[in-house]
């Protein structure tokens, strides 16, 4: 149960989770599980706890053993803790204690998950609703609005996406990407971010493939490396990435329904002309046995087509060192909506969430966050509809898809790292956005260019890709389709 989880508490827990192991760090109590890496270091001035897979790319070789102590050792005041955290990359959290100040903070997307609240009268952070529920042996607290969001058919068919920093229980809270939690408040508070300057795209180009090499370096050098190729930008950008290592990794891609799909036929090709370990991986239906470790370790789990995949990896990956490479995060600097001079609108958001005012409970946190949002995306130069899909799609639906991917196998996205990610959203706007993604494949070529010898997403319709260029386009598209289904 709870593989790979985490709780932390203000007191001592009298009855642990099982497989769990106990530490303590700046009068908290920390509860693992067993397989979950972690260390503790401490020094004057600062102490650090990291949780979960970390990867410093700027020392491939430091353990997370020693990028703790490097923390220790070369950080000495919370401007430098946060610069050194926004260059890792992996799925982690890190409590940190040092002069006047109290964190936890997690990876650049937070995939890790943070959530926290007042929970049996003292504070409570950790990895997901229900392992807090089962430690207190408690029931979920939802308040009407929240329950008839998770009986609307609407929320079913867009795989329970979810928006805000609320969570189903009413007591808990999570913490955003961009966010840090103040331990000394209780409270969630945004980060600074750091911005390397550049003199052009080439510049960012190296830095990027250097951030990605080495990703690919300490992943492979520490545990065993399944990685999936598809037709698409994401998933090829990676396999060039990881051209040094391609030896030690196993490729794959899940068997797809429909006969000649590009994204099982294209890898085939790349894998015959690169010489790669590759497999097409055969999904079976849901068996019961698995069905019922899924309703144990998820309070209201996703019964989806691609839940098949956990399976899959449950039963061939299961055992501690697998890491299953995963191609989100990198859309934060692809203009997912598009790109527009103008200002972005409170109505925009309200669209791009696929609900529309369907759900006003949605609707009162999306307005929460675009009214701070708007601020910080001015601080930092970043179009506020990329921060939109950082913050609120990857920071609640890929965080959920990975915790649940946690019962079978860890998975890491390279691009999740805050200095990769910096460094994208300062190239030039007209070369990151679809239909033609002209910078990414600048990426690919400087990488591996063999890989961008096949055609990328083949069967995505043309006039759609060009839709994507101008958020203005594909706002009144989906706006005209949202008052029509209506």
């Amino acid at each position: 149960m709870f593989r790979n989880q985490y709780i932390i508490t203000t007191s001592p827990l009298e009855n642990s989770p099982k497989n769990f192991l106990r530490s303590e760090f700046n009068n908290m109590f920390v509860y693992t599980h067993e397989d979950l890496e972690t260390f503790q270091c401490h020094k004057v001035g600062l102490q650090v706890f990291l949780l979960g897979i970390v990867i410093d790319p700027f020392h491939p070789e430091f353990t997370i053993a020693e990028i703790a102590k490097y923390l220790c050792n070369q950080c000495f005041n919370k401007e430098q803790v946060f610069e050194y955290i926004q260059s890792l990359s992996g799925r982690f959290v890190i409590l940190v204690k040092g002069n006047g100040f109290s964190y936890c903070l997690g990876d650049a997307s937070n995939l890790r998950g943070i959530l926290y609240g007042d929970f049996n009268d003292q504070l409570v952070i950790a990895s997901s609703i229900e392992l807090v529920l089962a430690t207190f042996d408690e029931r979920v607290k939802m308040a009407p609005e929240k329950q008839q969001i998770l009986h609307d058919p609407l929320f079913a068919a867009r795989e329970n996406m979810w928006y805000g920093d609320d969570t189903f229980d009413d007591r808990l809270k999570r913490v955003l990407p961009n966010h840090y939690l103040d331990l000394s408040e209780s409270r969630s508070v945004r980060k600074p971010l750091y911005f390397t300057k550049f003199k052009n795209d080439e510049e960012i180009i190296s830095y990027v493939s250097l951030i990605l090499k080495n990703t690919f370096s300490a992943l492979t050098a520490r545990y065993k490396v399944v990685q999936p190729i598809t037709a698409g930008w994401d998933s090829r950008i990676l396999l060039a990435a990881s051209k040094d290592h391609f030896e030690k990794i196993k490729y794959y891609v899940f068997d797809q329904a429909k006969k000649d799909d590009p994204d099982v036929n294209i890898p085939l090709k790349l894998s015959h002309k690169l010489g790669l370990n590759f497999h097409v991986n055969p999904t079976d239906p849901l068996r019961e046995d698995f069905l019922k470790i899924l309703k144990k370790n998820f309070l209201f789990p996703r019964i989806l087509k691609k839940t098949e995949h956990i399976q899959f990896h449950f039963d061939h990956h299961g055992e501690k060192g697998f890491i299953n490479i995963n191609g989100n995060c990198s859309e934060v600097a692809r203009y997912t909506y598009g790109y527009s001079s103008k200002k972005v609108t409170f109505d925009m958001v309200l669209t791009f969430s696929i609900y529309g005012n369907h759900f006003s409970y949605f609707e009162k946190r999306l307005k929460e966050w675009f009214k701070e949002a708007e601020v910080y995306s001015k601080e930092y130069n970043i179009y506020l509809l990329d921060l939109f899909y950082w913050e609120q799609r990857v920071g609640n639906w890929l965080s959920l898809w990975q915790a649940e991917q946690g019962i079978a196998i860890e998975e890491i996205s390279p691009y999740n790292n805050g200095a990769l990610l910096a460094a994208l959203l300062q190239a030039d706007s007209k070369k990151r956005r679809s239909p033609h993604y002209l910078f990414f494949r600048r990426l690919i070529e400087k990488l591996w260019p063999e890989v961008a010898s096949e055609p990328f997403n083949p069967n995505k319709k043309y006039l759609s890709g060009w839709n994507k260029k101008y958020t203005l386009v594909n706002y009144f598209s989906k706006k005209v389709k949202y008052l029509i289904k209506k």
